[in-house]
């Protein structure tokens, strides 16, 4: 994109940025996008020390990121956990964070709240375990279970809405998925198990767009309107129909509210400063002419 506004763009868990397929060419004219992959998420290598793959390593990425292209202020866009990684960063650097977009994510321990119970939670120790004692063979079965065709077809009858999804807009996800290392996808849902930023939400004064799928088993749309709730400055979109992949199975009505959202709360921030920047350099020249 060439547009005015910076917008980062922090993926779910597994992803590499398939979720956003839709927005790029809808706002190209008016943001310029900036989208890593996590560590050992798509093009990054996984960490060289394993266990360095909490929401702090992620929260200080970001941080690299905006210093590597010289952002001063950006909105932040997360999807998923991608919400945990937005918040953390704009807690502790609310002077760089010009807005958030909190997609279909929680603020904290999702692992609580997954499909409304705390079955993962006490499920995930088991996990770590077996994955511990046969990485390799565990890697196998994981790779293999993740590409078959009852996967995909579970997920599309159960966990997202198949009827509006086409293979092409869902499908790049599992390939993604079943290439990771599964020793750094456990490693993440074991610390995303353990963070929240609840408390601090009270305190974060940036304009916020919620965004929740109504039918979203992952992170339950009640979520969502409690993190409006918590938030000072904070506004809802509630997507009928939508699950936790809503901007690409309702795309349309995504966009219609993000694009309101940044003409309203968020352009207004970058136009400001402009004539600002401008006013000395005026100034000066009819001090000359005289």
């Amino acid at each position: 994109g060439s547009g005015p506004i910076p917008m980062v763009l922090c993926d779910g868990l597994g992803c590499d940025g398939f979720i956003w397929q839709h927005l790029k060419p809808i706002f190209e004219d008016k943001c310029t996008f900036y989208h890593f992959h996590y560590r050992g998420h798509g093009l990054s290598e996984a960490p060289a020390l394993q266990h360095a793959v909490t929401v702090r390593d992620l929260r200080s990425d970001l941080e690299a990121v905006f210093n590597h292209y010289e952002i001063d202020k950006a909105i932040i866009l997360g999807h998923s956990m991608g919400v945990q990684v937005g918040l953390d960063f704009a807690i502790h650097h609310p002077e760089r964070t010009a807005g958030i977009v909190p997609v279909c994510g929680s603020y904290g321990h999702p692992l609580d709240t997954f499909h409304n119970t705390d079955l993962m939670n006490k499920v995930l120790p088991y996990l770590r375990r077996l994955v511990s004692i046969s990485p390799k063979r565990a890697q196998q079965i994981w790779s293999k279970g993740l590409t078959t065709e009852i996967a995909y077809q579970f997920a599309i009858r159960m966990e997202v809405n198949g009827k509006v999804l086409r293979r092409e807009e869902f499908g790049p996800y599992f390939q993604h998925l079943a290439a990771m290392d599964v020793r750094v996808f456990l490693g993440l849902v074991e610390d995303l198990a353990q963070h929240s930023t609840e408390r601090y939400l009270s305190g974060l004064d940036v304009p916020v767009l919620v965004v929740a799928g109504q039918h979203d088993t992952f992170t339950p749309a009640w979520l969502s309107e409690r993190m409006a709730d918590l938030l000072p400055d904070s506004e809802l979109l509630m997507i009928p129909g939508g699950t936790h992949v809503a901007p690409i199975e309702i795309p349309e009505l995504f966009h219609l509210r993000l694009k309101k959202f940044l003409r309203k709360r968020i352009a207004p921030k970058f136009q400001a400063a402009e004539p600002e920047a401008k006013a000395p350099e005026a100034k000066s020249a009819k001090k000359k002419v005289t």
